[in-house]
């Protein structure tokens, strides 16, 4: 950003400049220009400020995006694993139930 002690030390170049070359200053619109370069520079800075800023931060929001999603996975597997073998006891239950179910049809 744009300090005063920067903007006055322009001031003053300007001045001197104004001094020692009267002709190319005459009109003003050099200066007006100078000084609207300037001002536009220093929005400039200012937005790129803040953009380097939000994507700073919207990298600390993907990083824990990553950690949730990370965790998410870790709990989606142990619970995929924990549904296999309740699926395997429950079949091993429907198998036993028909063995005993045909055992005493049979006699």
């Amino acid at each position: 950003m744009i300090t005063n002690e920067e903007s006055q030390d322009w001031q003053r170049d300007i001045g001197e400049a104004q001094q020692t070359h009267p002709n190319a200053f005459a009109n003003g619109p050099f200066v007006k220009s100078l000084f609207r370069t300037a001002q536009q520079l220093s929005i400039v800075e200012q937005r790129l400020v803040s953009l380097a800023k939000a994507v700073r931060d919207s990298g600390d929001s993907l990083q824990k995006f990553v950690s949730i999603a990370e965790r998410a996975v870790e709990s989606s597997d142990k619970l995929g694993r924990r549904l296999f073998w309740l699926n395997v006891v429950l079949a091993s239950a429907t198998v036993v139930g028909a063995i005993a179910t045909v055992i005493i049809a049979i006699r």
